[in-house]
């Protein structure tokens, strides 16, 4: 695994390199510096705006009673595409564009989530919340979660002895639960 992993990092610069080289035979040196430069720009506006963005959501959802994870993966997503898009490359641009694009970015945020939750990492309680990742499924082949709670009020009537009052001896209706 090392092995691979240092090859992939001595080929990732070398191929940059030659895609630079490349684009720039064909569409020349100034265009080629122009569009590294836009999307190094593109990518520092995204970072930028990206924290709050994920902050508020993060916030709303906790507000909500919700998990924020998703809205955390979907902002560290998101974080990841704009710096891939700051560094110099047209591969790292190429994968950035495909990170800051949202129906494609919701897509690999799920495929991470059931990968991190299949494997056991991750484990998810969605009770109550209005979450769309994926659901580990329970043994027997059962998605749900645990048994239904019920809130309610209640009043313990041996606390109250039957008689204590003056006007009647009797036990009083119950009351009706609020909605």
């Amino acid at each position: 695994m090392g092995l691979v992993l240092l090859l992939l990092l001595l080929a990732y610069p070398l191929l940059e390199i030659a895609l630079m080289i490349r684009v720039g035979g064909l569409i020349g040196l100034w265009p080629t510096l122009g569009l590294i430069v836009f999307t190094a720009i593109a990518g520092a506006l995204t970072l930028r705006r990206q924290g709050f963005t994920t902050l508020n959501k993060v916030s709303e959802a906790m507000q909500r009673g919700d998990a924020p994870v998703a809205p955390m993966l979907d902002g560290a997503l998101m974080g990841l595409g704009g710096v891939l898009l700051v560094i110099p490359g047209f591969i790292t641009d190429a994968v950035g564009l495909l990170l800051v694009v949202p129906p494609l970015r919701a897509l690999i945020a799920r495929w991470i989530a059931g990968r991190m939750i299949a494997s056991g990492q991750v484990h998810m309680d969605m009770r109550g919340s209005s979450a769309q990742w994926p659901q580990r499924e329970r043994p027997g082949g059962r998605h749900g979660s645990g048994p239904t709670v019920i809130d309610g009020e209640y009043e313990r009537v041996d606390e109250k002895p039957v008689g204590d009052d003056d006007d009647n001896d009797t036990i009083p209706p119950p009351r009706r639960l609020r909605d």
